[in-house]
C-alpha cells in the first residue's frame, strides 16, 4: 500500500491553509485541489523485496469555483488515462462538445458520432412509440435492377 507523508512546507507557500479555513466552516463539504507531489522515501521489505513508496505533497492549491468544471474534465481524463481508455485530444473533445453538446458519443466500432437528440427513438428506450399498434406498414428493399433503381415490396 502506498503511504502519504503528512504535512506540507511551513508558511504560506501552499494553499493548505485556505482549504483548512473552508473545512472549519463546512467540514462535510468536499473541495477540489491541485496537488504537486513526489516520492520522499521508498521502503523495501527485506523478506519479500516488495517496495512501498511514500508520497510527499509539495504544494496543494484549492481550485477556484469558476474553474471547477474545467478541473473536473481534466480529472476525468486523468482517470481515463490511468485506466488505459482511449481519449480524444482535449481540444478536439472541447470542439465536439461545442458542436454536438455534452451528451454526444462516438461508436467505438464505426467511429460514428452519435447525438442523442438527433437519433430516432428505438422501441423500449423509455419513450412511447407513436406508431405502436397503428397498423403501420414497413417497406423492405427486395432487389436492384441493372439501372440501379430499387424495387420496394410492402409486407
Amino acid at each position: 500500500m502506498t503511504k502519504l507523508k503528512n504535512g506540507l512546507s511551513k508558511g504560506q507557500g501552499d494553499g493548505l491553509s485556505a482549504v483548512a479555513r473552508l473545512a472549519l466552516r463546512e467540514p462535510r463539504r468536499r473541495q477540489m485541489a491541485l496537488v504537486i507531489c513526489d516520492c520522499s522515501q521508498i521502503t523495501v521489505d527485506t523478506e519479500t523485496q516488495a517496495q512501498e513508496a511514500t508520497i510527499r505533497v509539495i504544494r496543494l492549491e484549492r481550485i477556484a469555483p469558476d474553474d471547477v468544471k474545467a478541473a473536473e474534465r481534466l480529472y476525468l481524463r486523468a482517470i481515463e488515462a490511468r485506466e488505459g481508455r482511449q481519449m480524444l485530444p482535449l481540444d478536439l473533445q472541447v470542439t465536439l462538445e461545442e458542436v454536438f453538446g455534452k451528451d454526444y458519443g462516438i461508436d467505438p466500432v464505426t467511429g460514428e458520432i452519435i447525438v442523442p437528440d438527433l437519433e430516432p427513438r428505438m422501441p423500449g428506450d423509455g419513450a412511447p412509440d407513436p406508431q405502436a399498434g397503428a397498423g403501420a406498414v414497413s417497406a423492405v428493399v427486395e432487389s436492384t435492377d441493372e439501372v440501379g433503381t430499387e424495387t420496394e415490396v410492402d409486407e
